[in-house]
């Protein structure tokens, strides 16, 4: 990943390359370098893999490729406007699960309501201490390790589900189809021409049921279910 002069990487490996049980990766946003280098080392010190920038365009660049878990923004100095890069993160599909810390001034509510607005996660206040900021990052990683643990539960309820759905909705009518293939070929094989077009007919029948199901499950865009079997849930055709 190219660094700007404003934007560092505090490890050597492939930013891009997800480590699952690596450390989590923070981006510094802010336009202070002083600060912006303060928090650098503070987080780095941590365990963290942390990266920094000084500007919306660079933290945006930094965030596509080197995808934090958490960003420490900044809520605006001159060329910073942390609220467009909330709305730009969070508008995007796949960077808006990233958790934002905002940091703003003590005396200033509007600039703490106008962040939450645009999307940050969490504000802190200046001044702050060093262990706040900490827990304050501990505590957002933790949130979204559990929103991410939801959806991979999500996932897997939604993969159990559709099981279900193509087991009853597409199994049965298969078992039905073959029956009737079987079928064809037997009388084929007696020269009774009149069932064998019945059981043509038939399969003919049941491949459309198996198509119409295939297309309610394309078409679908509120799924519901329903019970399947006394305790398993089914997606609702």
């Amino acid at each position: 990943m190219k660094e700007s002069p404003t934007s560092r990487v505090s490890h050597a490996t492939d930013p891009g390359a997800a480590v699952p049980d690596g450390p989590s990766r923070l981006l510094v946003l802010g336009h202070d370098d002083a600060e912006r280098d303060a928090l650098f080392a503070l987080l780095g010190e941590q365990g963290y893999h942390v990266a920094s920038a000084g500007d919306v365009d660079d933290g945006l660049r930094m965030t596509r490729d080197f995808r934090p878990e958490l960003v420490v923004c900044e809520w605006q100095r001159r060329r910073l406007d942390g609220p467009a890069y909330c709305r730009s993160v969070k508008s995007d599909p796949a960077l808006r699960a990233t958790h934002i810390t905002m940091l703003c001034a003590n005396e200033d509510a509007s600039s703490r309501v106008e962040g939450l607005d645009a999307g940050a996660d969490d504000v802190l206040v200046r001044p702050f201490e060093p262990d706040e900021l900490s827990a304050r990052v501990r505590a957002g990683l933790r949130v979204r390790r559990q929103l991410r643990e939801l959806c991979v539960d999500q996932h897997r309820t939604a993969l159990i589900e559709l099981a279900a759905t193509l087991g009853h909705e597409i199994n049965n009518p298969l078992t039905a189809l073959f029956g009737h293939m079987e079928l064809v070929l037997h009388y084929l094989e007696q020269g009774d021409s009149y069932r064998m077009q019945h059981h043509i007919r038939e399969a003919g029948n049941v491949a459309a049921r198996i198509g119409k199901v295939a297309q309610r499950l394309t078409e679908m865009v509120e799924p519901r279910t329903t019970t399947y079997l006394g305790h398993l849930r089914m997606l609702d055709l």
